[in-house]
């Protein structure tokens, strides 16, 4: 039955690969369009202080939100998405893929063990529309600082974007 036609079956996909994509792509515009009223009402349930890329799974929810966490592991494994710099509010330093000049977008230094804000606003001046160098130097490699200092920073407060 899944064989393709040509193969003498009725050309049916794998259909739990199916389910996957579709479950990657409404996990997508989970974390994409998060104005929606949809997104509204699944960030208020399960993922209030966080967005769905970091979101976790959690203890007896529901099979709707299981599913778009397995659409998540889909995504996450399939595509190259990378977090986009505006406000930088939603953005884990360590965790997330933000710095477009880097391997795979990613901070490779090690976290300090101090406890430091871990999200990307904190690395930026107050007040200033800047990089805290101080901060930067302290924090990451010199490739890292370089590569950070490169990424423009929101003067209108724009929130983070998945792309």
């Amino acid at each position: 039955m899944c064989l393709g036609k040509e193969e003498g079956g009725y050309g049916f996909w794998d259909l739990h690969r199916f389910n996957l994509a579709l479950l990657a792509k409404q996990g997508w515009r989970l974390a994409t369009e998060t104005q929606s009223l949809w997104s509204r009402l699944f960030k208020s349930i399960y993922y209030r202080d966080s967005n769905f890329m970091s979101a976790r799974e959690g203890y007896r929810t529901s099979w709707a939100w299981k599913s778009l966490i397995a659409g998540r592991t889909a995504l996450r494994g399939g595509l190259h998405w990378h977090w986009q710099v505006g406000n930088g509010r939603s953005i884990n330093i360590w965790e997330d893929p933000w710095v477009p000049t880097l391997p795979n977008f990613r901070i490779s230094s090690l976290k300090p063990l101090v406890n430091i804000s871990s999200i990307v606003a904190s690395l930026r001046q107050s007040g200033e529309g800047s990089w805290n160098m101080d901060r930067l130097r302290e924090l990451f490699s010199d490739e890292e600082v370089e590569a950070i200092q490169k990424i423009p920073i929101s003067q209108y407060d724009a929130p983070d974007q998945l792309v």
